[in-house]
């Protein structure tokens, strides 16, 4: 466990939200299993190196600003309330199979939430139910409970 204590005096790379995570699953590395994160430790980078140097999936909520996020993922103007957006990598590029969705959440002001997960990787999470929480939202719900 890794406690926070004040001035870090380890190099900025080693203080990154990335390092902290892959010391903190060092220990996991192998076992197949899923890292929760929040929107500040969740980065594409991070999701594609647990998956495929360390064998863990990811799943998180994202910042907006983060890169490599669509900006039709980013956009919320005239979309409906509780509507999701998908977005998969490529299967065929033999790297980490990432989803990232955009949720609306609020509609006045618009707000949406914005996900990532190398857990939930094929299309049966597409459905669009209105007012109900997608599979992978209820998943990441769940597991912050924890």
């Amino acid at each position: 466990m890794e406690v926070y204590a004040g001035k870090d005096e380890r190099p900025a790379e080693e203080r990154s939200a990335k390092a902290v995570v892959r010391r903190l699953v060092k220990p996991l590395e192998g076992t197949g299993r899923n890292v929760t994160t929040d929107r500040y430790y969740t980065s594409f980078e991070l999701a594609e190196e647990l998956y495929n140097d360390d064998k863990l999936t990811l799943v998180g909520t994202l910042k907006s600003n983060r890169k490599h996020i669509p900006e039709e993922l980013k956009k919320t103007q005239g979309r409906e309330l509780y509507s999701s957006r998908f977005l998969f990598t490529d299967p065929k590029t033999g790297k980490a199979p990432v989803t990232l969705v955009s949720y609306i959440t609020r509609l006045k002001p618009t707000k949406n939430l914005l996900l990532l997960s190398t857990q939930h990787n094929d299309k049966k999470w597409m459905s669009q139910q209105r007012k109900r929480k997608q599979m992978l939202i209820s998943t990441i719900m769940k597991q912050k409970e924890v």
